[in-house]
């Protein structure tokens, strides 16, 4: 790649020759046209280059202040280790753009666009995210501080080692759709300012253990509403289990089962025997293919056991995904349906039907907050 070198006299001399213009129809035009330049090492101080097109250009080791770059087009340029102070990008075009190991203080990011952009090691501190889409954004190492994210857009971006500091996070878009590298940080002001329902997945994805998360939520009064739960399934029924139990993370479930969370080198049994104790509920998935599973009936015998010393809990919950159940003559899963009312999940191929009996479902999950204290 060609970068145009743009020295502090040229730029200065930019600057002066290009105000902001109007078109026929009396509305604001664009500034200067800037694409492909190189601006390493210059000093950007009380300048307007707003509604400019600064594409694919490179920042390396400049200085931004009390600059506005508002409405401007910088898709794929790049900020390497650029001191950003007091500036305005209101509604710019960053898609793509890289900030890496950017020092970014008391500046507006509103409703800027920042799609795919990389985000490295860049610290933002007493800025305004606010309404900013950072989707598919890669946030490794990235430190947000005191920073502003009302209906910010989160989905499908990246975290790793990402710090969030004194910052609200209770309107973000897209939490639970974040990806997880590696662990994160959330900081005790951060919990504190939440309001609302914790977003478990997210809580988990980060790094907080389940035990501290119950103590964050409740020290704001905001208990986790369901009950955890073990979902046991024959492994040909997987397409089922996958999706449910993607959709029960996904509503602020605590919830486990084998292919995805057995740990390599546990012991199969042990761990799964382990993992019922421990979680308030089994959910069984009825089918044809685990009525004749000699793993799911174990689990519901272990589900059984743990209602028979808890009498006053209801451990095992059923569902079936055909009509197996109500035919069979084993003597374990003719015990449920004589005993138990099973969820029907018959129709689960058919998205309305599904999220119906879904929906169900999470209201019969739903817990007090003191029989999340087991």
């Amino acid at each position: 790649m060609y970068w145009r070198k743009v020295n502090q006299e040229e730029l200065d001399e930019i600057i002066r020759n290009h105000g902001i213009w109007l078109n026929t129809n009396g509305n604001r035009g664009k500034r200067a046209i800037l694409k492909q330049c190189n601006f390493d090492n210059l000093k950007f101080h009380n300048v307007d280059l707003s509604y400019a097109d600064i594409s694919d250009s490179t920042f390396c080791l400049a200085n931004i202040s009390q600059s506005d770059f508002s409405g401007a087009i910088l898709e794929d340029s790049f900020f390497s280790n650029v001191n950003i102070i007091g500036s305005y990008f209101c509604g710019s075009n960053l898609i793509k753009t890289k900030f890496q190991g950017a020092h970014i203080s008391s500046t507006n990011f509103d409703k800027c666009n920042l799609l795919k952009a990389r985000l490295e090691e860049a610290n933002f501190i007493n800025c305004s995210l606010d309404n900013a889409n950072l989707s598919e954004t890669f946030l490794i190492a990235t430190r947000f501080q005191k920073v502003s994210l009302i209906d910010t857009n989160f989905n499908y971006s990246g975290l790793g080692g990402t710090i969030f500091a004194n910052v609200d996070l209770s309107s973000v878009i897209g939490l639970t759709e974040t990806f997880h590298y590696s662990h994160s940080s959330v900081d005790f002001d951060t919990i504190k300012n939440f309001k609302g329902v914790f977003t478990i997945k997210f809580m988990q994805g980060v790094g907080l253990p389940d035990s501290f998360i119950e103590y964050a939520a409740s020290f704001n009064n905001k208990s986790i509403p369901y009950y955890s739960c073990f979902i046991s399934y024959s492994s040909k029924d997987e397409v089922f289990a996958k999706r449910l139990h993607a959709d029960l993370q996904t509503n602020g479930i605590r919830c486990w089962f084998a292919p995805e969370d057995l740990k390599i080198g546990q012991k199969i049994r042990t761990a799964i025997d382990q993992s019922i104790r421990i979680h308030d509920k089994l959910l069984i998935v009825l089918s044809e293919n685990s009525i004749n599973s000699g793993w799911v009936e174990k689990e519901v015998e272990t589900a059984f056991e743990k209602e028979m010393r808890l009498p006053k809990d209801t451990v095992l919950f059923p569902i079936r995904i055909d009509s197996a159940v109500m035919k069979t003559d084993e003597a374990w899963a003719t015990d449920i349906k004589r005993t138990r009312h099973i969820g029907d999940f018959t129709n689960w191929k058919d998205y309305n039907k599904y999220r119906k009996s879904l929906k169900r479902l999470l209201r019969d999950l739903k817990g007090k907050s003191s029989d999340n204290k087991k």
